[in-house]
């Protein structure tokens, strides 16, 4: 595939390979895929972005299973969109903030976040 085919090429990225190996590589991203990911040189030319990496930690996009997000809702919630993204999480789980009395608030707030959210339903009526 010629680099006009690519969209962004990220560059010199130390890349998450499994069981926490990591080796500096180039990935080639086109229409929102993975094309490439290789150790090799691979032409820049055409490239709509590259973006040099050099000595950062390229991962998948990672899961907090335990936070709590419902912001203004609980008193220990983040502001999810704003605290997770910059971090590489795309998956959150909000573990327990509120209860059956606030469910339809709650889901109302998940399904506004760029995130991809999860909800457990605390025990207690209102929630922590």
């Amino acid at each position: 595939m010629t680099a006009q085919s690519f969209d962004i090429i990220l560059k010199n990225g130390r890349v998450f390979k499994g069981n926490g190996i990591f080796k500096k590589s180039t990935i080639a991203i086109a229409n929102g895929t993975i094309m490439l990911n290789t150790q090799a040189e691979v032409d820049e030319r055409g490239a709509k972005m590259v973006i040099d990496a050099d000595d950062a930690y390229v991962v998948p996009g990672l899961v907090d299973l335990h936070a709590h997000i419902l912001y203004g809702l609980a008193p220990l919630a983040v502001p999810a969109d704003d605290y997770f993204l910059n971090s590489g999480v795309t998956t959150v789980v909000d573990a327990g903030s509120t209860g059956v009395d606030m469910i339809d608030t709650s889901l109302y707030l998940l399904s506004s976040s760029a995130l991809r959210s999860y909800m457990l339903l605390n025990i207690s009526r209102i929630g922590i």
